[in-house]
């Protein structure tokens, strides 16, 4: 079991303290195209159209150049920040508090790791309903979640989220 669902360092998490949000939205995971890059980079470009100050985060290991390419020809890479690998946890955790929205767009996916840590940091999700991810909206609607590759639905309810502090602020303490 913990070797592919290995706790959440709780400890850490609450040691991380409230962060100014730079980011209005953030991308974890390896930069991969199943684990969604290509449509997180593609809601950002839908976001900026009503959004143009908008400002997202890249983090995580890869060949980032075909991803920057994409994100300047839909002109939207001076919107994103792409960090690379953060090399500790509590960088990660520190870089995912600094965002209003974490974004989830996996086109394979048992339970993202990262889905959880944003959960115990508070920090709201929208999400791909792949695999094992609709589970969490079992008994309550704990994160947004929209039909998997459907980015322009998942900028949709990032707006949402973006526009209403309430609702951000609801989902976030579910």
């Amino acid at each position: 079991f913990f070797k592919l669902y290995f706790p959440v360092n709780e400890y850490l998490v609450n040691t991380i303290a409230e962060q100014d949000k730079k980011y209005d939205c953030i991308f974890l995971g390896r930069i991969v195209k199943e684990k969604g890059i290509e449509d997180f980079i593609k809601v950002i470009a839908g976001l900026k159209l009503k959004k143009p100050d908008i400002m997202a985060c890249v983090a995580g290991p890869g060949d980032t150049m075909p991803y920057q390419k994409l994100a300047n020809d839909l002109n939207c890479l001076r919107n994103i920040e792409f960090t690379g690998f953060l090399k500790t946890q509590r960088d990660l955790f520190e870089k995912l508090k600094s965002s209003k929205v974490f974004l989830a767009p996996p086109h394979k996916e048992r339970l993202s790791m990262t889905i959880r840590e944003a959960m115990y940091l508070k920090v709201p999700i929208v999400a791909y309903a792949t695999g094992g991810i609709p589970y969490i909206n079992e008994f309550d609607e704990n994160i947004y979640m929209v039909k998997t590759g459907d980015y322009k639905a998942m900028a949709e309810k990032t707006l949402t989220l973006l526009n209403d502090d309430a609702a951000r602020n609801n989902l976030a303490e579910k």
